[in-house]
């Protein structure tokens, strides 16, 4: 069982069982084969990124749009 943390400061527990019934401490080097069975954690996981990757975006060109505004105020 490995121990995660949420952003939230909320402690969880993870249990990785495999479709074998072994229990891995974590996934690391775990490759998941894409199949018809997995394809959709894929999707899921590709939506997750591009989330992520445009809200970094956005971060970025509203800290530096604000940076441009406050040197073209001085």
């Amino acid at each position: 069982m490995s121990e995660r943390i949420l952003p939230s400061g909320k402690v969880v527990n993870l249990i990785n069982r495999m479709a074998d019934g072994t229990i891995r401490e974590d996934m690391e080097g775990f490759v998941l084969p894409y199949n018809e069975k997995t394809k959709g954690i894929y999707n899921t996981l590709e939506h997750i990124c591009d989330s992520i990757a445009r809200r970094e975006r956005e971060e970025r060109e509203k800290a530096s749009q604000a940076e441009r505004e406050s040197t073209e105020t001085k």
